[in-house]
């Protein structure tokens, strides 16, 4: 919820709208930078070093290295963040990585994308943990568009999803 001049909000809707700024304010703008990863498609036994980022539309992502490959978020099927198991001062995992499951345009057929931290390895990590945020703002927007509790086929019901996710999109394009 992004408002231009100050407006009364109830808490649990004051509540959400700090929780956007924060993403606003420093995850969105990691996304948008990018960082550097060893990319293999598929089970390709080839990796190649990219730079990877989110679009300005904030549509797709962009791995750009000796090649330029992009995949598109809503095509994305599945997420998992990969942590290399140790942690300075024995606290939790260090996310290392992400693999991605996403069906390429004009196929059903679902590929996988593995991203391992490359050389810096602290703006990996901050660019992993932002797409972490990412991924648990969607799934609460799943949770919420469920809750509305459509009785309709299933296309309409991705349809629904769609509308809502671009409306998600249209909060973040009127922010910045």
């Amino acid at each position: 919820m992004c408002f231009v001049d100050p407006v009364r909000q109830c808490a649990e809707c004051s509540l959400v709208s700090q929780k956007e700024m924060e993403f606003y304010d420093k995850q969105l703008k990691v996304l948008l930078a990018g960082g550097t990863f060893v990319v293999t498609l598929g089970s390709s036994e080839k990796s190649e070093t990219m730079t990877c980022r989110l679009s300005n539309n904030h549509r797709y992502l962009f791995l750009d290295g000796e090649s330029h490959f992009e995949v598109e978020l809503s095509r994305i099927s599945s997420m998992q963040i990969l942590t290399d198991g140790t942690s300075p001062g024995g606290g939790t995992s260090r996310a290392s990585g992400m693999l991605l499951h996403y069906k390429p345009m004009g196929s059903q057929d679902a590929q996988q994308l593995r991203m391992e931290a490359a050389d810096d390895k602290k703006v990996a990590s901050l660019w992993l943990a932002a797409m972490h945020k990412v991924q648990h703002c969607l799934s609460v927007y799943h949770a919420q568009l469920k809750k509305r509790k459509y009785s309709c086929s299933l296309e309409t019901l991705v349809q629904h999803e769609h509308n809502f996710l671009l409306e998600a999109l249209h909060k973040i394009r009127r922010f910045l």
